[in-house]
């Protein structure tokens, strides 16, 4: 379901860190929901230690399966240091916060979007500036690559540059 990437920083979860179960409901605030398998997510280790035990019920954290990211919470914003998430919504806020998704440090998460940002813009740019018959099946290739590692960021900067 996840397809080994991480349910909130998306990145590949054996590239950024180790696996973890995440409790989406905190198992110390909510103990009944620790065997629920909709309170069950993939993520990597960074995430799920610095969201820890928090919760906010005024404005619960994304869920990965139910909720659309970047069309109803999250946009991203460039900075010097790299694409950083933006959120567009209270729980778009919570979720960044909670799991730490513009954390600097040695996973490069803001660079690595960049990185990728910048290759799915040259891509764009180059079918765009070009009548090339293959620039559908360029389009259709990035889509499928928007369902993988950094997925909201190609489908961002195809939304953007498209």
């Amino acid at each position: 379901m996840y397809q080994g990437l991480c349910c909130y920083c998306e990145g590949r979860i054996g590239d950024v860190s180790f696996v973890h179960i995440e409790h989406r409901k905190p198992k110390s605030k909510y103990p009944g929901d620790t065997f629920n398998w909709d309170n069950l997510h993939l993520v990597c280790q960074k995430c799920n230690t610095a969201k820890g035990n928090k919760w906010s019920g005024a404005a619960p954290i994304l869920d990965a399966v139910l909720d659309n990211p970047l069309t109803d919470h999250l946009t991203y914003k460039e900075s010097a240091t790299g694409l950083r998430r933006w959120p567009s919504s209270d729980r778009g806020t919570t979720t960044v916060e909670h799991a730490d998704l513009d954390r600097d440090g040695c996973d490069g998460l803001p660079g690595s979007r960049a990185k990728v940002f910048l290759e799915t813009v040259g891509i764009m740019k180059g079918i765009k500036d070009s009548l090339s018959p293959n620039a559908n099946a360029v389009r259709r290739e990035l889509k499928g690559k928007a369902k993988g590692e950094y997925g909201t960021v190609i489908a961002y900067a195809m939304e953007q540059f498209g």
